[in-house]
């Protein structure tokens, strides 16, 4: 039998979970150190109040606000953003120049800045959907597939050397990463890559 006081004491019986769930809470403090996680996390969900965990909720549609804060956006899920921001007092900041778009949306999508070139036909593009044909020209490019591959060949520990002692060639490894980054400009599902 396991000493009793390796557990902390239960807070007085408040809310209607532990008043449902104290007799097992009771019968698992017994049990051993074994069920500390799972007396935990039991505790912290009695202690968090009556109210299911938001993971439990049905999904719903949100109704979008009306308050007029972000009328120029066409996406409904900045209006959302930017009612929460207003409510707690917070101001957006400024849509960004034409210059730090291409530069943001080129370093995230391929890891590469944009050339002057590309920059100067971005701003003199004043058609309304040249930010829309910029991303699909990034998606388009081969860089995509070498950069969004980094993480997962981390996550792999891919190296085209042992790295250790000798550092000997892994003479066909190059042959997964190639794979990956043509995945990934192929436009092969995620689920598909990890399977």
């Amino acid at each position: 039998m396991h000493d009793r006081t390796l557990f902390p004491p239960f807070p007085p019986v408040q809310h209607s979970f532990l008043r449902q769930h104290g007799l097992l809470l009771t019968h698992m403090h017994h049990r051993g150190p074994t069920l500390a996680v799972a007396i935990t996390l039991l505790m912290a969900v009695a202690l968090l109040g009556d109210e299911p965990h938001w993971a439990y909720q049905p999904i719903a549609r949100p109704s979008l606000p009306c308050d007029g804060t972000f009328e120029s956006s066409t996406n409904p899920i900045d209006r959302l953003v930017s009612s929460k921001l207003n409510s707690s007092g917070i101001r957006t900041v400024d849509e960004a120049d034409r210059v730090t778009l291409i530069r943001r949306v080129s370093l995230d999508l391929i890891g590469l800045p944009p050339t002057p070139e590309e920059v100067c036909a971005f701003v003199a593009d004043a058609h309304p959907a040249a930010f829309e044909r910029l991303v699909d020209r990034l998606l388009d490019s081969p860089h995509y597939g070498e950069h969004w591959a980094r993480p997962w060949l981390d996550l792999c520990h891919y190296a085209d050397t042992d790295g250790y002692l000798t550092d000997q060639a892994r003479p066909v490894a190059w042959r997964y990463r190639a794979w990956l980054v043509d995945a990934l400009n192929d436009g092969m599902p995620f689920r598909s890559v990890y399977d």
